[in-house]
C-alpha cells in the first residue's frame, strides 16, 4: 500500500429491470456484479423526497428571514399539493428515510455485489492502524435517477474501523474537458469568488460572514445581486461574468441563492428576483477561470446534480452540491462546518463529510431539528485529481527568521540571493566544486581500490553491436532478443537482481523470447527492475506485463533535473514514485545482502508498501521538500536540491562490463563476482540509445568531475558522452551509501 490513498472506481449501470455494478482498482482488477432492481426502491425514494419536501417547506420554527417568505427552500419551485399544518410531517420524513435506507441497504448487500463490498472491506483492513490513509470509492451512475439514491450512506462493511476509512464520492459519466492543472504556489493565499443573490425569502448576509471568517488564510471577492445595491440585471450578468475571469484567477466558486435543474443547459442559478443564467451560459468564463486554476466549486443551493456533472464535464476537480432542494437554515448550517474543517487544513472531502455528520450526530440537536438533511450533500470529482485543501502559512515565520540584523548580514544575503537567482551561475560553479572536489579525492588518495562496487553495468556499446549486428540489426530499438539473451546468460551465472534501462514498450517480433527469458528467471528467484517513463497526457511508457511478469517492477527511470548535476526527487503524493536505481537497491538488500522472505513475496503491491516505507523512514532526501517547492516557481531555483556526486570514480560505483563480453568471454574475471552484485543492463554510448527513437537522450556531454575521471582511465578520449546508464549507477550507489 503506498502512502496515497487507495482509488477504486465503481460504475454502477442501470438496463430497466437489471443493474449492472463494474469496480475497477489497483494495476487492472476489476469486478462485476448484476442485481435486479428492487420495484419498489423509486416510489420509497419518491415517498422520502415527498415527506422531505413537505416537513422542510412547512417548518416555521426557524426565524423568517422575510415575512413575506414563499418556502424556506433554496428553489424556485415548491412541493405540488395542499399542505396539512395538522399532519405530523417529521414522522412521516422520519418513516419514509427509514423505509428508503432500510430497503437501499437490503438490496446492496445482495448477490454478487458482497464480493465488490468485500474487496473494498479487505483493502480497508490493508492500510496501517493509525496512519491517514483512506479507501476513496468514485462511484458513477447512470441514469440520473441512480445518482439521486443516498449512495453515501452505503454500508460497505460491518468492521467499524474498516467504515471509518471508506469514502464515497461521485463522478460523471461524461467528463470531456482537460482537468485543471494551474494551481496557485503554495506561498499565495487560496482566492475565493463568492456568488451570492439574494432574493425573497433569502438573507445571505450569514454565508457571507462565514467566509470572510476565513481570512486571512483565504482572499475572498464577493459579488451578485443585493438587496441594497439592486444593481441592474444587465450590471448583474456583466459583474458575474468579468469577475469569474479576473487575470489573477480563482482557486474556489462558491455559489450561495435559488438555483434548480434543467434539461439541457446543466443547471440553473438565480441571479436576481425573477432572473437567471444557466451553466451552459457561463461555460466559455469558467473554461477560462479552470484554465487559471479554479479547482473547487461549492453550491450551496437546491437540486445540483447537473451542476456538478457539468463541471467536472467542463474540467473542474471538485463540486460540492446539494442533490435535493436544501432549506435556507440547513444550508447556513452546512456551510459553518464547511469552513471550519477547511480552516483546520482537511482536504475537502474530510469538510463535506464533517459538514454532513453535524445532522447525524446523536449528540447532535441539529439531528432532530433537520431530520433527513444529512442525505443530501454530495461531492463530485474528477479521477485521479488531488483533493483540494488550504495550506498553512507557516512561510511568514521563516521568512521572519531570515531577515537581516545588520548591513552586513544585509550584504551578504542580498549577494547570496543574487547568485541563487542566476541558475547558469549556480550550475558553472557547482560544476566547479565537483571537479575540485574529484581532483582533490584523487591527490589525497581518498580512492578506495579495494571496495568492490554491488552494481555491474552492463554496457551494449558499439563493439557488442558490431560483433552481433546479425542479431540486434537495427539497435534503436534495441533487440528484444538480444537482450533476452543477456538475461539468459545473467541467470545462468546465478545473478539475483537484474535492472533493464531500456524501454521495452515498441513491437518487436522476439517478445516472446524475452518474455520467456524473464520468466525462466523469474521462477529461479530473480527479481527484475524494468524502466518507464511518463508520456506527455499523464500516462506511462513501459514494459508491457507479458515481459515483466506481474512479480517484476515497473520503475521510473526518471533523470536528472536540468543539467546532469540534480538527483531526481520524488512528490510523495504521487503513486509510484520511486525511481528506477532505488528499486535496484531495495531488491539488492533483501535479495543479496540480508536474505529475506520480501525477496520472494509475488505481491508488487506489498513490494511496493515496504519498499515505500523503508524510504520515508531511510531516505527522505528523494522526496521534494517544502522550500524545494516553493524554490520551484521561483524562477525554476532549485534550493536543498540533492546533487549527484561525481566526485567520486565510476569504479567506487559500478563495475563496467561490455555486452559483448558477457556473452562471450567466459573467462572474464569479472563474472566471478556477478553473483554479490545486482546487474543493470544499459546503453553503452552508442549513437541511436535513446528513450523513444531518434532522440539521443541517452548520450549527453558530462559534468566536468566525469571527463576528469574519464581522462584518467582513458586519455585518449577524455571527453566522450556520458550515458543515462551510468548516471543510474552513480544514483544506485548513493541510494545504497545512505540508505543502508
Amino acid at each position: 500500500m503506498t502512502s496515497q490513498n487507495r482509488i477504486f472506481r465503481l460504475k454502477v449501470s442501470r438496463f430497466e429491470a437489471l443493474c449492472q455494478f463494474e469496480l475497477t482498482w489497483g494495476e487492472g482488477q476489476s469486478l462485476i456484479a448484476r442485481l435486479d432492481y428492487p420495484e419498489t426502491l423509486d416510489q420509497l425514494y419518491q415517498d422520502w423526497q415527498q415527506a422531505y419536501l413537505n416537513f422542510y417547506s412547512s417548518r416555521r420554527y426557524i426565524p423568517d428571514p422575510l415575512p413575506s417568505e414563499p418556502s424556506p427552500l433554496r428553489a424556485r419551485a415548491v412541493t405540488s399539493g395542499n399542505v396539512m399544518p395538522a399532519v405530523d410531517w417529521q414522522a412521516e420524513l422520519i418513516d419514509a428515510e427509514t423505509a428508503l435506507l432500510r430497503e437501499f441497504q437490503i438490496w446492496l448487500w445482495q448477490g454478487e455485489l458482497r464480493e465488490i463490498s468485500k474487496a473494498i472491506a479487505a483493502a480497508s483492513r490493508q492500510l496501517s492502524e493509525g496512519a491517514d490513509q483512506k479507501i476513496d470509492v468514485l462511484l458513477t451512475c447512470d441514469p440520473l435517477d441512480l445518482v439521486r439514491l443516498p449512495w453515501e450512506t452505503w454500508e460497505i462493511t460491518d468492521d467499524l474501523a474498516a467504515t471509518g476509512k471508506i469514502r464515497i464520492a461521485r463522478s460523471p459519466v461524461n467528463i470531456r474537458a482537460e482537468p485543471a492543472t494551474v494551481k496557485r504556489p503554495r506561498w499565495k493565499r487560496a482566492r475565493i469568488l463568492a456568488i451570492c443573490c439574494d432574493d425573497v425569502g433569502l438573507n445571505l448576509s450569514q454565508e457571507k460572514q462565514i467566509l470572510k471568517s476565513l481570512e486571512p488564510l483565504v482572499s475572498v471577492t464577493l459579488v451578485g445581486w443585493s438587496t441594497d445595491t439592486q444593481q441592474p440585471l444587465a450590471q448583474v450578468r456583466q459583474d458575474i461574468t468579468d469577475a469569474i475571469t479576473d487575470e489573477q484567477g480563482w482557486d474556489i466558486l462558491f455559489f450561495a441563492g435559488h438555483s434548480d435543474e434543467t434539461c439541457m443547459a446543466g443547471g440553473r442559478l438565480a441571479i436576481a428576483p425573477g432572473a437567471s443564467i444557466t451553466i451552459e451560459e457561463l461555460r466559455p468564463y469558467l473554461a477560462i477561470a479552470k484554465n487559471r486554476g479554479l479547482q473547487l466549486a461549492l453550491f450551496n443551493s437546491c437540486s445540483g446534480l447537473q451542476i456538478a456533472e457539468s463541471l467536472i464535464d467542463l474540467g473542474l476537480n471538485q463540486v460540492v452540491i446539494m442533490r435535493e432542494r436544501v432549506h435556507n437554515q440547513v444550508a447556513q448550517e452546512f456551510l459553518v462546518q464547511f469552513a471550519r474543517s477547511l480552516a483546520a487544513y482537511k482536504d475537502v472531502q474530510e469538510a463535506v463529510q464533517e459538514a454532513t455528520q453535524l445532522f447525524l450526530n446523536l449528540n447532535s440537536r441539529k439531528r432532530l431539528q433537520y431530520p433527513s438533511a444529512y442525505l443530501v450533500p454530495s461531492l463530485f470529482r474528477r479521477p485521479g485529481s488531488s483533493l483540494f485543501r488550504l495550506t498553512p502559512p507557516d512561510w511568514r515565520q521563516w521568512i521572519g527568521a531570515l531577515l537581516p540584523q545588520n548591513r552586513y548580514e544585509l550584504a551578504a544575503i542580498s549577494l547570496i540571493s543574487l547568485l541563487s537567482l542566476l541558475p547558469p551561475l549556480q550550475t558553472a560553479l557547482l560544476n566547479q566544486r565537483s571537479l575540485i572536489q574529484a581532483q582533490y579525492r584523487q591527490i589525497t588518495n581518498q580512492i578506495d581500490t579495494n571496495q568492490l562496487p554491488e552494481l555491474a553495468l552492463i554496457r551494449i556499446d558499439d563493439e557488442s553491436i558490431s560483433r552481433d549486428r546479425n542479431e540486434i540489426g537495427n539497435p534503436n530499438p534495441m533487440s528484444h532478443q538480444y537482450i533476452g539473451r543477456l538475461v539468459e546468460r545473467l541467470d545462468q551465472l546465478n545473478v539475483k537482481v537484474i535492472g533493464v534501462d531500456y524501454l521495452l514498450d515498441r513491437p518487436d517480433l522476439n517478445s516472446d523470447f524475452l518474455a520467456e527469458r524473464v520468466r525462466q528467471a523469474t521462477d529461479r528467484g530473480v527479481r527484475f527492475v524494468f524502466a518507464k517513463t511518463p508520456t506527455n497526457n499523464g500516462g506511462w511508457l513501459q514494459t508491457p506485463t507479458e515481459i515483466t511478469d506481474s512479480r517484476n517492477i515497473n520503475a521510473d527511470a526518471i533523470r536528472a533535473l536540468g543539467t546532469n548535476f540534480h538527483m531526481p526527487i520524488q512528490d510523495s503524493t504521487l503513486e509510484h514514485a520511486l525511481p528506477f536505481s532505488y528499486w535496484l537497491v531495495w531488491f539488492h538488500r533483501i535479495c543479496i545482502q540480508n536474505p529475506s522472505d520480501l525477496c520472494t513475496q509475488t505481491s508488487t503491491v506489498a513490494q511496493e508498501a515496504f519498499a515505500t516505507r523503508y524510504a520515508v523512514e531511510h531516505l527522505p532526501q528523494i522526496y521534494q521538500s517544502p522550500l524545494t517547492s516553493l524554490a520551484y516557481g521561483l524562477a525554476r531555483q532549485t534550493w536543498l536540491h540533492p546533487i549527484t556526486d561525481f566526485s567520486i570514480p565510476p569504479h567506487q560505483a559500478y563495475t563496467e562490463i561490455p555486452a559483448w563480453k558477457l556473452l562471450h568471454d567466459p573467462n572474464l574475471p569479472e563474472l566471478r563476482r556477478l553473483p554479490q552484485q545486482s546487474v543493470m543492463i544499459s546503453s553503452g554510448g552508442y549513437q541511436e540509445a535513446g528513450l523513444v527513437p531518434a532522440d539521443n537522450v541517452e548520450n549527453f556531454t558530462p559534468p566536468a568531475a566525469m571527463q576528469h575521471w574519464y581522462l584518467q582511465q582513458n586519455p585518449q578520449n577524455p571527453y566522450r558522452k556520458m550515458t543515462g546508464g551510468e548516471h543510474m549507477g552513480y544514483l544506485f550507489h548513493h541510494f545504497y551509501i545512505n540508505g543502508w
